[in-house]
């Protein structure tokens, strides 16, 4: 007689517990960034084209802005793009956060721009202003003006002040390694002082805190990318700037293009060897700027010479795809 008993006891604490479960699932906001997803700038650039290929490049962006209230949602859709990272738009990395700047909302991509943004509040301002003028007008911020570009005086010269701020020997290596490892399209030094971290006892910069974890997520992949952006640097090819890097492309030479090509499965390289050159960029061989980049476009496997040529691939799919056939056709009239 008593296990009846116990089960009349035992149902109101489950309930209890369930409703305890409820209340905790609804305390997540959108809007707020998750501990440690931080400064994810990667999450962007390296996205999985395969496991994505079907869908439309901008559901994600819409999916994070949908979990905005209506006003933010607009606020948002007027600034488009992060006032930090301005290649980032609102929504690739997790829901937009919101602050305030001088009582004026302003979002950024994710938590790890926040206390850049709010370090110099009149230039955030200033930003925010731009953006929403470059939505109006429909022009793309990630040209002129990305937080890593070369060549803007501004721009240049906050970087030297902050790279300043360290020892002369770290110094010396932010200078050979020059953009950070995670957040490859940002200049060491654009996001206040290079931040060092120690994998496999060598000396890693990161442009801010945001990027710790995913840099000691992979330490031979981190690694590898230090040389990786070593390289480009001594070869003087910017690792953000898509326009200017391709100008040292045509340095590489048939040695350099093999082995960056033997990286490859065997399947790929064959894929590689009969397209030949870039789906983007015609004149830049496969291999010019380290492993060609696969993506796959309408079901197809499309190889590009660079990260920075993916957005171009993917704008106009069609076009993209003539490309290739085009480069196909011209690779097997080449004498073997």
């Amino acid at each position: 007689m008593k296990l009846p008993y116990l089960s009349l006891l035992a149902i109101p604490a489950l309930t209890l517990m369930g409703c305890m479960g409820a209340s905790d699932s609804a305390q997540i906001k959108p809007g707020k960034a998750k501990a440690g997803d931080g400064h994810d700038h990667a999450k962007h650039a390296d996205h999985d084209d395969h496991a994505d290929a079907a869908k439309p490049v901008d559901d994600p962006v819409k999916a994070e802005r949908d979990k905005l209230s209506p006003e933010d949602r607009a606020l948002v859709e007027a600034q488009e793009w992060c006032v930090i990272s301005k290649g980032n738009r609102l929504g690739v990395m997790g829901a937009p956060i919101k602050i305030m700047v001088k009582d004026q909302p302003v979002f950024l991509c994710c938590a790890g721009c926040k206390d850049p943004a709010l370090k110099d509040e009149e230039k955030t301002l200033a930003t925010l202003t731009e953006l929403k003028a470059k939505k109006k007008d429909a022009k793309p911020a990630d040209g002129q003006g990305k937080a890593g570009q070369h060549g803007d005086a501004a721009v240049d010269a906050e970087v030297k002040a902050e790279r300043d701020k360290l020892s002369a020997e770290d110094r010396k290596l932010v200078d050979a390694q020059e953009w950070c490892v995670i957040s490859t399209d940002e200049r060491l030094g654009s996001m206040g002082a290079p931040v060092k971290v120690m994998i496999k006892d060598q000396p890693v910069f990161l442009c801010c805190k945001g990027c710790e974890k995913d840099a000691k997520a992979d330490p031979d992949k981190t690694l590898a990318k230090v040389e990786e952006l070593k390289a480009k640097k001594k070869a003087g090819k910017p690792a953000g700037d898509h326009e200017h890097a391709h100008a040292g492309h045509h340095n590489a030479t048939d040695a350099d293009i093999k082995a960056a090509r033997a990286k490859l499965s065997a399947e790929d390289l064959k894929l590689v060897e009969a397209q030949e050159w870039c789906a983007v960029m015609p004149d830049d061989r496969l291999g010019c700027s380290g492993a060609p980049i696969k993506l796959t476009i309408k079901g197809q496997t499309v190889f590009i010479c660079c990260k920075g040529c993916e957005e171009k691939a993917k704008a106009d799919p069609d076009k993209t795809l003539a490309k290739v056939e085009e480069m196909k056709a011209k690779a097997a009239k080449q004498p073997k």
